[in-house]
């Protein structure tokens, strides 16, 4: 990986930033894509720079995994919005390590399923 560690926290810290912006979107699906570009773009760095971001980055390390549960939240509440761009949280949910991944999987195809049949 060509990035350092130092390069890969400036690139958090202002895709932090862009997602903050995109919270004052009105359509909560612009919102959640932007989130879930920046969780996906950054999830094979944090998976494989954990430790080292843990010590040199903790803040942006700690905001990046906030941006997570939001989206977990939104998933869990709100489903129809994650439903409309599908496409993108499976795309996300792939880029997760194995471990984690099964329940949130599970959880989310339940969420999906349940959104189609009361919603399509």
């Amino acid at each position: 990986m060509p990035h350092t560690v130092q390069t890969i926290c400036h690139s958090l810290k202002k895709g932090a930033a862009i997602v903050k912006q995109a919270e004052y979107f009105k359509e909560p699906a612009f919102t959640e894509g932007v989130r879930i570009f920046y969780l996906t773009y950054f999830s094979p760095y944090v998976e494989q720079m954990g430790e080292l971001l843990e010590v040199s980055a903790p803040k942006e390390l700690e905001v990046y995994f906030k941006e997570f549960d939001k989206l977990l939240k939104r998933m869990k509440e709100d489903p129809y919005t994650l439903y409309l761009i599908k496409d993108q949280v499976d795309e996300l949910l792939n880029e997760i390590p194995i471990h984690e991944r099964e329940q949130i999987l599970v959880f989310w195809e339940r969420q999906k399923a349940w959104t189609k049949e009361n919603i399509d």
